[in-house]
């Protein structure tokens, strides 16, 4: 597992360091003392990634843009792996959300994504009590700031 993640983050690093990356935080996650940032690195027009660290848990994501207007913005459909290092569960699923750029690099990205636990060491929580074992909901709401691979062509927004 240590393998496959420090592949990931050298591959990450290395795709960073040549396209466009949205660093974003959550800023209702500092509410509850978790500090949570991530990476969203563009892979091409309509594609991008999401690596997601937090003190409670970390999570990637895939993203794939249905109409965006400059590179990887607009609405998403997407997939995500998540895992939480408190209650020890993690699984994948569905996504889908929308980001919003502004000529002056600023964004908002927010999403709701669905899924099923496949390490799941936690009991008794709402999806156990609705009927719905191994249930995963995340949701997430972010500000950022996009940085590289930026062209005068891109300010059309807002």
């Amino acid at each position: 597992m240590k393998n496959l993640l420090t592949i990931l983050a050298v591959t990450l690093i290395y795709q960073a360091s040549y396209s466009q990356v949205d660093v974003t935080i959550r800023p209702l996650a500092l509410l509850y003392a978790n500090v949570n940032v991530g990476a969203d690195v563009t892979l091409s027009q309509g594609v991008s990634t999401e690596l997601r660290l937090g003190v409670y848990s970390t999570s990637l994501a895939a993203k794939f843009y249905l109409n965006p207007k400059t590179r990887a913005d607009g609405f998403y459909l997407g997939g995500f792996t998540n895992y939480s290092f408190l209650d020890e569960r993690g699984g994948v699923g569905f996504l889908l959300g929308g980001k919003v750029r502004s000529k002056r690099r600023f964004l908002f990205d927010a999403n709701l994504g669905f899924g099923r636990a496949i390490i799941d060491t936690y009991t008794g929580d709402l999806s156990d009590f609705l009927g719905f074992p191994n249930l995963i909901v995340i949701g997430k709401v972010s500000v950022g700031w996009r940085i590289g691979s930026y062209s005068s062509s891109q300010t059309d927004q807002i």
